[in-house]
């Protein structure tokens, strides 16, 4: 009983780690990040540009690379082609090569690289988000008050209504939102 667990375990392991192939089409990746639970790495490049593109040694599924990238699902998108420009419309890619990660549920780009990518960028960007999911970061205080000078008193208002008090405390924060917007993330999908 315990060699058929032990054996179960490797297999799995041995499918979860082996490299994923490098997806053309963006709609079919980001299917597959949702049905696989992976991050999606999404690289846009423009083939007839050697400037403009991410090299050759960075996106190899072998060698160096290949237990980063085995993480991911593969996106590589060619912006010199009609689909290519309207991927990269989608991004708001400007600037290329756009390297970008999205976490495994599909719906929230976790790291935006816009321009060339160095060795060491590219490794420490895989190796944070391979797991799909956003990093922990304590909330921000956000509030819908007036912005100005802070005190622990009731701000002072300029109206004719200078009688006003308001019925909540002033000086917590009545918001707390996350450091992106959902609505924002909703029509990444093709």
């Amino acid at each position: 009983m315990m060699s058929l667990l032990a054996t179960v375990a490797l297999t799995l392991g041995t499918a979860i780690a082996a490299p994923s192939e490098w997806q053309a089409d963006y709609g079919k990746a980001l299917a597959e990040t949702r049905s696989n639970d992976r991050a999606l790495l999404v690289v846009l490049d423009d083939s007839t540009k050697t400037e403009a593109q991410v090299a050759d040694e960075l996106l190899k599924a072998s060698g160096e690379n290949a237990e980063l990238l085995a993480a991911y699902e593969l996106c590589h998108v060619d912006v010199s082609t009609d689909y290519g420009k309207k991927v990269a419309e989608r991004f708001g890619a400007t600037e290329l090569p756009h390297t970008t990660i999205i976490d495994k549920t599909g719906e929230v780009i976790l790291y935006k690289n816009r321009g060339d990518i160095a060795k060491h960028q590219w490794k420490n960007a895989l190796s944070t988000y391979k797991n799909g999911l956003r990093l922990v970061s304590t909330p921000q205080p956000h509030t819908t008050r007036f912005r100005g000078a802070t005190s622990n008193s009731s701000p002072a208002v300029s109206t004719p209504a200078a009688s006003f008090t308001p019925s909540y405390q002033m000086s917590t924060p009545a918001v707390s939102s996350p450091g992106y917007c959902p609505s924002c993330q909703r029509n990444g999908g093709f």
